[in-house]
């Protein structure tokens, strides 16, 4: 109790933690958090151990499973056993790969529990897991899961089958090697599962050429998705058949054979309970049976397992399922969520209804702008107009960015009802201004920091020769990453007047390896500093090798290099209780160095993303005053204001 969830405790405990450790420095007391490397590891503190528990719900009863901190859980279909995924020592060891933003802190070993009878077994105690994709046989005596060995990357790891009881094996793959998935963190993720008591894998052969899903029976190997188009995906599965996505259909796949069901991908969704965390959201196939078909008209060219649904009006996800019942929320075109019991038979009952205030309000709907890209591929950006624009109205507009990000879906971090309080384009549009989401993709054979002005603009051009928006009044705001990209798009071009950034990376080679004061102040947390260098190595930053290997590189593509090409003005934000504060305040001393138009806001005892209502309210009135003052209609002097809503500088 006196330690919290890490993710729970996050801001208030770091907060907490630096406060008593000023308040003792004060009083002339030891006030430090000490971290070691190397041989002198182990003075990071460890957080207390809690571990797996069982509860009988009838009687309080408690028992003890397994101690450690548990990552992950799954339990097998047959509810049986519990596959617990527990930390181990910290992980320090001179890899031969790039990092990742994913790297982990510390060994994750897995721990089977036998729940009847509390018997725990460690199917391969040296297996180090990858915590992102775990997989029961539909009998629940298997678990097929993914691991390394040794001080090596994960890409020469193996998928292993892991009994409930008993060791476990590597699957002998051949020449074939395991193919990752993407992921937004371009640290990837495996992927698999069972079809007919088999193990199936996501690889390619080792000399090159296309990933398939192979299925794995004792020594036969058999490819599923051979004659499928490229870049398959499993969207459904269950004991003997599964749903795949390729090419924009759906396919019925078996071991004998795998046939169109005559389904576009976009009129196929998931509509089954939902698991939490990274591997929920992204590495959980859903049953055949939870996937709906949003049209009851269609009428797929095989038989369809799943329910026909009408097309919805809302958005709906299953938060629970009984045997009987289940539990929905439904968000409406306002951002109105509403929590409904379903059960078979009966009207859906209302429980709750969140956000009812928002029925009032017109939202800015997505508008889809299309557009080449600079490599010549097609491109969807996403507009979203003022709601009560007058006809043939031009807007100002500004672009929120994020590099490598591109959808052929609107974003959903930008629509109704959803809290949104870095880069917001309905706040935006509400004000009158137009908003840009645009398709970013990551470019083959160019820089970070090559083309991100021209990527930013393209579909800003695109809606101008629709007749949609000003080309000549453009702002940039980005949060994060997106920071970084505004940053280095006002280095390659004068059109943008004006350039917002939150929590903001500049300069590649000092932000290397960088930790908050959180992670400073709780080490008992874990050390993310693989994560962290793993960022610049391969992930978003791509710089696929540390800075003492290529130094020039990280100069090249840390814009801090290039301010002096800025015109526009500049507002920075950044957090205190954030990382990388020191890199907003290098970019407002270069600009402060040459008398350049800036304003730099820290906001005290916030991290990455603003939550304080004063600290947003006093942010957000920031950006409204140097949008109005650069591109608004009143626009003409690129002055900024010492204060925003008065309140909070």
């Amino acid at each position: 109790a006196d330690f919290p969830d890490p993710i729970m405790g996050f801001g208030f405990f770091g907060h907490q933690r630096l406060i008593q450790q000023w308040a003792a420095t004060a009083k002339g007391d030891t006030g430090a958090s000490v971290l070691g490397s190397g041989q002198y590891r182990g003075l990071r503190p460890q957080a207390p151990v809690v571990g797996l528990v069982q509860v009988q719900l009838k009687t309080g009863q408690q028992r003890t499973l397994t101690p450690g901190n548990v990552r992950d859980l799954s339990l097998s279909p047959d509810g049986r056993t519990a596959a617990a995924i527990v930390e181990g020592e910290d992980i320090q060891y001179p890899l031969a790969e790039p990092t990742t933003p994913a790297s982990e802190a510390t060994v994750k070993r897995l721990v089977m529990v036998d729940l009847d009878s509390g018997t725990t077994t460690t199917p391969c105690p040296d297996c180090d897991l990858m915590a992102r994709f775990l997989a029961w046989s539909d009998d629940g005596r298997d678990l097929l899961v993914y691991a390394r060995q040794g001080e090596v990357g994960f890409s020469r790891g193996r998928f292993w089958r892991m009994p409930a009881a008993g060791p476990g094996a590597p699957l002998d793959l051949g020449e074939l090697r395991p193919a990752f998935g993407e992921t937004y963190d371009t640290a990837g993720l495996p992927l698999g599962g069972w079809l007919d008591g088999a193990p199936v894998v996501y690889a390619r052969p080792a000399a090159g050429g296309r990933a398939d899903y192979w299925r794995l029976d004792g020594g036969h190997r058999a490819n599923l998705t051979a004659r499928l188009p490229p870049e398959s995906r499993a969207i459904g599965a269950d004991a003997h058949a599964w749903a795949v996505a390729a090419g924009g259909q759906v396919w019925r796949v078996t071991t004998k054979s795998a046939q169109s069901w005559g389904l576009a991908q976009a009129a196929v969704r998931a509509f089954g309970p939902a698991t939490p965390g990274f591997r929920g959201e992204q590495n959980v196939v859903p049953a055949l049976k939870d996937l709906a078909l949003a049209d009851p008209a269609v009428r797929p060219a095989l038989p369809w397992p799943g329910q026909r649904l009408p097309a919805p009006l809302a958005e709906i996800r299953v938060t629970d399922v009984a045997p009987r019942a289940r539990v929905e929320v439904a968000q409406d075109r306002h951002g109105v969520e509403t929590v409904r019991l379903v059960t078979p038979g009966a009207a859906p009952k209302v429980l709750l209804t969140v956000n009812a205030a928002l029925a009032d309000i017109n939202f800015a709907p997505p508008v889809a702008v299309h557009h080449k890209g600079l490599d010549g591929k097609d491109l969807t950006s996403w507009l979203y107009l003022p709601p009560d624009l007058p006809a043939g109205g031009r807007p100002p507009v500004v672009v929120l960015p994020y590099p490598g990000a591109a959808s052929a879906n609107p974003p959903r971090a930008q629509g109704p009802g959803v809290f949104s309080p870095t880069v917001n384009a309905q706040i935006l549009a509400a004000r009158g201004y137009a908003a840009i989401v645009p398709a970013m993709p990551y470019l083959t054979g160019r820089e970070p920091i090559e083309g991100l002005a021209d990527q930013m603009l393209a579909p800003v051009d695109a809606a101008a020769a629709q007749g949609l928006v000003d080309p000549g009044r453009v702002a940039i705001w980005g949060h994060s990453y997106g920071g970084y990209g505004v940053i280095a798009a006002a280095t390659q071009s004068a059109r943008f007047k004006a350039v917002i950034a939150t929590a903001p990376t500049v300069n590649l080679a000092s932000a290397y390896g960088r930790l908050g004061p959180v992670v400073y102040a709780v080490p008992e947390d874990g050390l993310t500093i693989l994560a962290s260098t793993g960022w610049q190595e391969s992930g978003q930053a791509r710089m696929g090798v540390p800075p003492w290997k290529d130094p020039q590189l990280y100069l090249r593509n840390s814009p801090i290099t290039f301010v002096d090409r800025i015109t526009a003005p500049v507002a920075i934000f950044h957090g205190d209780n954030d990382k990388g504060l020191d890199q907003s305040a290098a970019l407002f001393g270069a600009l402060y160095r040459q008398n350049k138009d800036a304003i730099f806001v820290t906001y005290r005892g916030e991290g990455h993303v603003f939550y304080s209502p004063g600290n947003i309210r006093d942010y957000i009135q920031r950006v409204f005053d140097l949008l109005d003052r650069t591109v608004g209609e009143n626009s003409g002097s690129p002055r900024l204001s010492s204060a925003g809503s008065g309140k909070g500088g």
